[in-house]
């Protein structure tokens, strides 16, 4: 039974910030002739008649995409998403307790960042199989999943309490406006609809999916500049696709995107009902976060972006709300530059904020550790560059190597 509503600031805002988000989709042709079609009419019914369910809004968006992924590609691509996530959750768990802590209540509160560190580990292993010819489907599976059930083993006690208290939390959401979740709706059947068509960007064509197919076609990449300039760029983020693609094909890296968005729009939600902070307000961040016309236009067209964007949020949710894990950071901030040589940038703020937070307790022990993370994580495709060409960053930035 819907209780008496009262409008606020954050419904107002919400309505506001939905509606200029979709009117920009006109700069991205995201309309044909700039008129409505039926397919739009659709989807806006469909998301009004589930108003009813808006406590289920993660079960609607994943059942939904599901069923349209299924119906045109079979469900490889959803399969081996599937497979990713939770071998990536799994080895995460494993990371996350050698790192720092096998507290079972903290553990739990960084799920996401499992998951992030998980990808991490996947991606940094395919990075050092791509040196020899072993890369093929059967190897992965093999290779993976046996960490995978070394993980189950090690924490079977912890997984079983872990979805005994999680099993209803996270498919049936805290009451909140019901009309919010119709926004995400929208917002996500549209992303969903684009990621069903197939690739046709340049930079998605010639590297994102470039990669995995060669990858798979000779099992071995050549890091040869001569016969592809960006041979011996950061890969982090294809070297996932590559995992994606071995066992789904090309649909299942257009899948990745979205379940990247439904991720951060979840962990960014429950991050902030964690600090207390309204309800609605705290789901109206993640919608407007998920609907910027860069967000589109990246879902638009196969990027690594969407990826990157996801280990930022993390690094900073995790600096700024919650108590500071610098290891699990130093992980993070080591995989993203393995994605983009970008994530320079992020330094200078990360450097001050570690600066402030630790500067009564800095231990230069502790520094170099954090330290040695990211080089771990982060390093191998800078040094393989140098080695290569000269330059760490080949073939961007010449002029400074």
């Amino acid at each position: 039974m819907i209780s008496k509503y009262k409008i606020g600031i954050a419904e107002y805002l919400s309505i506001v910030g939905i509606s200029v988000c979709l009117l920009l989709t006109f700069y991205y042709d995201w309309w044909s002739h700039s008129k409505i079609q039926n397919i739009d009419y659709i989807i806006y019914i469909v998301s009004v008649i589930l108003i009813p369910f808006y406590r289920l809004f993660t079960v609607v968006c994943v059942t939904f995409g599901a069923i349209l992924f299924a119906n045109i590609y079979g469900f490889a691509p959803i399969y081996s998403n599937l497979f990713l996530i939770v071998c990536s959750y799994l080895i995460g768990l494993i990371i996350i307790k050698a790192l720092y802590t096998k507290e079972k209540k903290e553990i739990e509160n960084l799920f996401l960042p499992s998951i992030c560190l998980g990808l991490a580990f996947i991606s940094l292993s395919i990075n050092i199989f791509s040196f020899f010819k072993i890369n093929t489907p059967l190897f992965y599976f093999i290779f993976f999943s046996s960490i995978t059930l070394l993980s189950i083993i090690l924490n079977f006690r912890f997984i079983v309490d872990f979805i005994k208290i999680k099993k209803w939390t996270i498919f049936y959401n805290d009451k909140i406006n019901i009309f919010l979740p119709t926004f995400l709706y929208i917002i996500f059947f549209y992303v969903i609809l684009k990621s069903l068509i197939p690739e046709s960007s340049t930079d998605g064509l010639s590297t994102h999916l470039a990669l995995p197919e060669k990858f798979l076609q000779r099992g071995i990449w050549p890091y040869d500049v001569t016969e592809y300039i960006w041979a011996v760029q950061p890969f982090g983020g294809q070297w996932l696709f590559s995992f994606l693609n071995f066992f789904g094909g090309n649909p299942a890296v257009k899948l990745f995107s979205p379940i990247i968005l439904l991720l951060m729009f979840q962990y960014l939600f429950q991050s902030l009902k964690k600090k207390n902070i309204d309800k609605n307000f705290s789901f109206l961040l993640p919608i407007l976060l998920i609907s910027t016309p860069l967000t589109l236009n990246l879902i638009d067209n196969l990027h690594v972006d969407i990826l990157h964007a996801l280990i930022t949020l993390v690094i900073f949710v995790e600096v700024l709300l919650f108590k500071n894990h610098w290891r699990l950071i130093s992980c993070l901030v080591g995989f993203a530059f393995l994605i983009k040589s970008s994530t320079i940038l992020i330094i200078p703020g990360l450097l001050i904020i570690y600066i402030v937070k630790t500067y009564k307790a800095f231990k230069i022990k502790d520094f170099l550790i954090n330290l040695c993370l990211v080089i771990t994580f982060g390093a191998l495709p800078y040094l393989t560059a140098f080695l290569i060409t000269g330059s760490p960053t080949f073939p961007q930035y010449n002029e400074i190597f």
